[in-house]
């Protein structure tokens, strides 16, 4: 057996028995590497050296810990002198300075003959400009009322910080131009500031518009952009008065239709489409006594059965101009929760009535025999035949 061997053999049995200490030893005192964060995978980092205490033993080196093992490898060692060998560090996994713990805390285990010794290295990440500037809280979604008074703010949760703030490098945010939302809102914000508002520039209506989309911008130093979304979405109030689906309501019915017959039927919604209540009719003006309206259904009905052909009505000339009231169930004052609407109604002439003369007795008249063709003929009394129809159509006449 060769002197080295039993030498070594030697030392190991005393190593065994504890008589010498023969753990390994680490060469090196301080482990303080520096690396950007945008270092690339496959950097060759830094190297370890240790010693062992076994002449001609060899070294095994290995990752001691979970991080260790997933962001760096370690290559061959190789002998760096006697019973003294060398180990490489090697990237392979991007370094990240500004969502991960800083420093890194690696371990590195080292065994030969011995026991296994232990050091760690402290893997300083420098931050490098890699990140735009990131909106917190999100997602922004605010609801407003369409009553809520001009200048007042909307939304004041938007928040804004720069992963890369080590760098002493500053972010602006700013609200994208949108000819939609044009003189609607404004952007407050005060530069050096992580927090930002929505305020409000012009009145809000919920029935003309009820939702709008604004884009906010956060930029970097370096260029660096984000964008985040505002869904402003507006509620609805109780200020809007119910509406006829027409503005006038026509109708026309013949004498002597039997009583409850229908006329026509009006039809009114909630102006407030939000939060639409329940929409009753009624007769507001006009005769109540020829005609009603059903609460429920909006349905115009005649009450009596009518004559065209009375005094009344033809002084009227068989024409009926009703208002008819739409109004919101439960509303409470001061709400504005009613409307009018006109329903004009003919009363339409029949024939129903034959045409009179204006004598009972037989008309006389005396006509010479030389009289010409087409002259006028006077008859005694009155002098002229008239007819009369109460029907008002044209009356023929003939001999």
């Amino acid at each position: 057996m060769e002197i080295n061997t039993r030498i070594k053999y030697l030392v190991a049995l005393l190593c065994s028995v504890n008589l010498v200490q023969c753990d390994p030893v680490w060469d090196n005192i301080n482990c303080f590497p520096q690396y950007p964060e945008d270092t690339p995978i496959g950097e060759w980092l830094f190297n370890l050296t240790a010693t062992t205490s076994i002449p001609n033993d060899n070294l095994i080196f290995s990752a001691g810990n979970i991080l260790t093992v997933d962001l760096v490898n370690l290559t061959e060692p190789w002998s760096s002198g006697t019973d003294k060998y060398t180990v490489g560090v090697v990237l392979i996994k991007e370094l990240d300075r500004d969502f991960t713990p800083n420093p890194k805390l690696l371990q590195f285990d080292v065994k030969d003959s011995g026991d296994t010794v232990s050091r760690s290295c402290e893997l300083i990440v420098l931050d490098v400009n890699d990140n735009a500037p990131i909106f917190r809280n999100l997602p922004y979604t605010p609801k407003v009322p369409e009553d809520i008074s001009v200048g007042s703010v909307i939304f004041g949760n938007i928040s804004v910080y720069d992963p890369d703030t080590s760098l002493g490098g500053t972010f602006t945010v700013a609200m994208k131009d949108d000819p939609n939302n044009a003189g609607v809102f404004t952007l407050n914000w005060t530069p050096g500031s992580g927090t930002a508002s929505i305020n409000l520039l012009s009145p809000l209506d919920y029935e003309q518009r009820n939702s709008f989309t604004i884009i906010i911008i956060a930029t970097d130093g370096m260029g660096l952009v984000n964008t985040a979304e505002i869904i402003v979405t507006v509620e609805d109030v109780q200020d809007t008065p119910p509406y006829f689906l027409q503005p006038v309501y026509r109708a026309a019915i013949p004498e002597h239709s039997p009583p409850d017959s229908s006329v026509i039927k009006l039809y009114a919604e909630d102006g407030d489409r939000g939060i639409p209540r329940e929409i009753r009719y009624r007769l507001v003006e006009g005769n109540s006594e020829f005609f009603r309206v059903e609460a429920l259904t909006g349905m115009v009905y005649q009450k009596v059965s009518l004559d065209r052909d009375d005094d009344e009505m033809r002084e009227i000339n068989g024409v009926f101009d009703l208002v008819v009231q739409a109004y919101e169930v439960n509303a409470l004052p001061p709400e504005n929760a009613t409307t009018n609407v006109t329903v004009t109604v003919t009363i339409e002439d029949i024939n129903d009535n034959a045409p009179t003369f204006n004598t009972s007795t037989t008309y006389t008249a005396y006509v010479r025999e030389d009289t010409p063709s087409d002259s006028l003929i006077y008859f005694d009394g009155e002098g002229y035949m008239r007819v009369f129809d109460l029907d008002q159509v044209n009356v023929v006449l003939s001999s």
